[in-house]
């Protein structure tokens, strides 16, 4: 009864196993907000340049 009720020693283990994989999931869920950020902000100085451009052409 007393191996049921050690739990506790466990947990470093399991997260030292565990820890990659969440890391590599939070990674892969963060990525795309970060990548969209970066994109936005190179793409929202560019866009109004050429849509002022386009409209002065008209």
């Amino acid at each position: 009864m007393n191996r049921l009720f050690s739990g506790r020693s466990d947990m470093p283990f399991a997260l030292l196993l565990l820890a990659p994989s969440l890391l590599l999931l939070g990674g892969l869920v963060a990525w795309p907000m970060v990548s969209n950020i970066e994109i936005s902000f190179l793409r929202l100085p560019l866009n109004p340049q050429h849509r002022v451009n386009v409209c002065w052409g008209e």
